[in-house]
């Protein structure tokens, strides 16, 4: 059994087709002890049949949590984490769950601050994979020296670090995540089109509609209320974050008008679902919706705008139970020097179409389209159809290789 992890979240069928979740450092040998009647009480009645489902869990506290999320699913519920894991190709458990050789090497270091809601989508992502990983506390406003030495201008929250690869925009750092644990799965097969695409509204459209909506004059000056200098500053760094580019905040009076409609569309969605999750089953959509929903619940000033939608309250709880995974907090000079002493990692075999003009080599510099359009400068290495590939230097990180999305991001030559 690998080494990466020592504990793990099983489902083992009965004989009468029901299903048993439990939590073990070796499922085999506990699955056997069930077969023998030496292990749950479950089996008593139906006794153990198959050991059809296993999940690497970072720690047994990890375990412990991914299990009572489990025995929450409903029976449709677990069946289809079954057939998920039976549909992927045979091979030995520990090595299908635990991440790729390539990525041993490195911790995941996830640089960010409690309050960001993007933040919390990527924390929830974290948990979701029950993924052990380090935590570096950011600024909430310029200047942010350290993680721009990483990125090269990139200043949006947060931003994954493996090693000397850096991964910008949290819809990129899903996919990484994706990479690094395929189990539980983020884009599930044959939802893939539409879990990307309404995660991508999301983070877009709703995203800023509740940013109107927290940010309301009278809302904003309760909140920051006895921080004047720090309510300023704070109001001036977001009107730079949004300067130069295309995304503009909804009025606040249009974002009342049109929130309920929106609920009520999720509040029919969640009602009418089979299953707890926007697609049946967890995927990325949750994660997307859930982090502008969590931003404002978390304030007193708009947790009322939530108020009248028991489905949408009760499936925002089902996706923050999946809580935050195994966090150990890191400084900034400590991750800039984890930069500073690896290697970038091998650029992925598979390429995709290169925009017109351009070519590996070239200077470029890549920038959001939306805000926070601070360019990032370097020479353009790799292009695959969701990413782009910069090299850049910096004295105090080294060479490392920034990831962006290719979706929402502009190519310009330098």
């Amino acid at each position: 059994m690998s080494s990466a992890c020592s504990w793990w979240v099983y489902l083992v069928r009965a004989a009468n087709g029901a299903l048993y979740c439990g939590m073990s450092n070796d499922p085999q040998r506990r699955f056997a002890q069930h077969c023998r009647g030496q292990g749950a009480r479950f089996f008593h009645a139906s006794p153990a049949q198959a050991l059809v489902y296993v999940e690497a869990c970072a720690d047994k506290s990890a375990a412990l949590r991914r299990e009572r999320a489990i025995k929450a699913l409903s029976k449709a519920a677990k069946e289809r984490l079954v057939r998920d894991f039976t549909a992927r190709p045979a091979q030995d458990y520990s090595e299908s769950l635990s991440p790729p050789a390539e990525h041993t090497m490195h911790e995941l270091i996830l640089h960010h601050y409690d309050a960001s809601p993007f933040a919390e989508k990527t924390r929830l992502l974290l948990g979701y994979k029950q993924l052990s990983w380090r935590s570096v506390e950011i600024p909430r406003i310029m200047p942010k020296p350290d993680l721009l030495a990483l990125t090269g201008g990139y200043r949006k929250t947060p931003v994954l670090q493996v090693g000397a690869d850096i991964y910008c925009d949290s819809a990129l750092i899903a996919r990484r995540l994706e990479a690094e644990k395929a189990t539980p799965a983020l884009f599930p097969e044959g939802q893939e089109f539409v879990v990307a695409s309404l995660a991508q509204w999301a983070d877009s459209t709703l995203f800023l509609l509740a940013v109107s909506l927290a940010f309301q004059p009278e809302l904003l000056a309760s909140r920051l209320q006895g921080l004047p200098a720090a309510a300023q500053a704070f109001i001036d760094d977001r009107r730079a974050l949004f300067a130069g580019g295309a995304a503009r905040l909804p009025a606040a009076e249009h974002s009342l008008q049109h929130w309920p409609t929106l609920m009520q569309r999720l509040e029919l969605q969640l009602q009418r679902e089979d299953g707890e999750f926007l697609c049946g089953r967890p995927s990325l959509a949750d994660f997307a919706v859930a982090h502008p929903l969590w931003f404002l619940a978390g304030a007193p000033q708009t947790a009322p705008l939530l108020a009248a939608y028991p489905a949408v309250n009760a499936w925002l709880a089902r996706v923050l139970a999946f809580g935050h995974g195994s966090p150990r907090a890191m400084s900034s000079a400590d991750a800039l020097a984890v930069a500073r002493e690896a290697t970038p990692a091998p650029l992925p075999e598979r390429a995709g179409q290169w925009p017109a003009g351009f070519q590996a080599g070239q200077s470029v510099h890549v920038a959001a389209c939306d805000y926070g359009v601070d360019p990032v400068q370097g020479e353009l290495l790799h292009v695959d159809d969701e990413c782009l590939i910069l090299a850049r230097e910096d004295d105090r990180a080294g060479r490392v290789h920034v990831h962006l999305p290719r979706l929402g991001f502009v190519l310009r030559a330098q």
